[in-house]
């Protein structure tokens, strides 16, 4: 839907700038410079880093395409954020907000230079104070549209990343959409992309079938994460059976098997075609320990006789 209401929203923006201070929303934008069109600021600046071309597939290639692309890198490594990415990129039309033009903003510190003939201009929008109920992105329409396809999906990924993110600027995401869309995240070591991740304002991420915090302190050991905090309500898949996981600490072996790890008192069965929940009546207090083949090794004595049961 079109709205033409830019008035309004100027005027918006001036109370809400004397009302909470500089909080405009994400700046997800593109450099426009002379005789070039216009350019998603995340890919430009990987243009300069990787020095290579953006590799998203063919630029006649439609946004599912591209986007599925996209997804697939992701998904080598993190499943769980590449789930919750392919829904929100599912939605994202359905959470836009389409007008004529934003109102002028005062450019953020966007951490580059800009080059000379070039201007930045914001595209997109997420101030909630902004938006209706259910709507997650203002666009500014007469850009959006000069946008090739790739470009689209570049900024559409951008908004998505920054949802999550709790980064002051929006540096980090930028470089994480680029690695991404430029064919670099699988390259990297596990260190390496825990740092982009971390810079990019994310709270988690995954390694070795887990969802772990960023925000806790971790171990990584010869590109190994030897310990961590699992993230609330992880599922971990063992012996058939879904075990949710604790926010608490969780160990793996040097080969990067698990070790050890606490789970809730919620256990999910299969049984033929019903899914079953069991529920006991306290926290699992003491850890779960397997050995590296992944068999029993201890636990708390509730879950011992679980585990023995004909269930697994």
């Amino acid at each position: 839907m079109i709205v033409r209401w830019e008035w309004i929203l100027t005027i918006l923006l001036l109370s809400i700038n004397l009302w909470a201070g500089d909080f405009l929303g994400n700046g997800g934008g593109g450099l426009i410079c002379e005789n070039r069109g216009i350019e998603l600021l995340d890919f430009y600046e990987g243009k300069l880093e990787i020095n290579e071309n953006i590799k998203l597939g063919d630029p006649q290639s439609s946004e599912a395409e591209i986007a599925d692309l996209y997804l697939t890198r992701l998904k080598v490594f993190s499943p769980k954020r590449t789930d919750l990415f392919r829904k929100r990129f599912s939605d994202f039309y359905k959470e836009a907000t389409f007008i004529d033009k934003l109102p002028l903003m005062e450019i953020p510190d966007l951490g580059i230079d800009i080059p000379e003939g070039c201007e930045w201009k914001q595209i997109v929008n997420q101030n909630p104070l902004l938006l209706s109920p259910g709507k997650k992105y203002l666009i500014d329409l007469e850009l959006w549209s000069k946008l090739s396809t790739i470009q689209k999906v570049g900024l559409m990924f951008h908004e998505i990343i920054y949802r999550e993110s709790n980064s002051l600027t929006s540096k980090g995401l930028r470089h994480l959409n680029a690695l991404i869309a430029f064919d670099k995240i699988n390259q990297m070591d596990l260190p390496s992309r825990i740092d982009v991740f971390q810079q990019a304002g994310l709270a988690w991420m995954e390694a070795q079938g887990f969802s772990f915090s960023l925000t806790d302190p971790f171990v990584v050991e010869s590109n190994i994460l030897v310990k961590a905090i699992a993230i609330e309500d992880s599922p971990f898949l063992w012996k058939q059976q879904n075990l949710v996981m604790r926010e608490a600490p969780i160990t793996f072996y040097p080969n990067g098997a698990i070790k050890s790890f606490k789970i809730k008192n919620i256990l999910y069965f299969q049984v033929g075609d019903q899914n079953l929940q069991l529920e006991t009546k306290s926290y699992y207090q003491d850890p779960i320990v397997l050995y590296e083949n992944g068999n029993l090794k201890s636990g708390p004595t509730n879950f011992l006789r679980l585990s023995q049961s004909s269930y697994y």
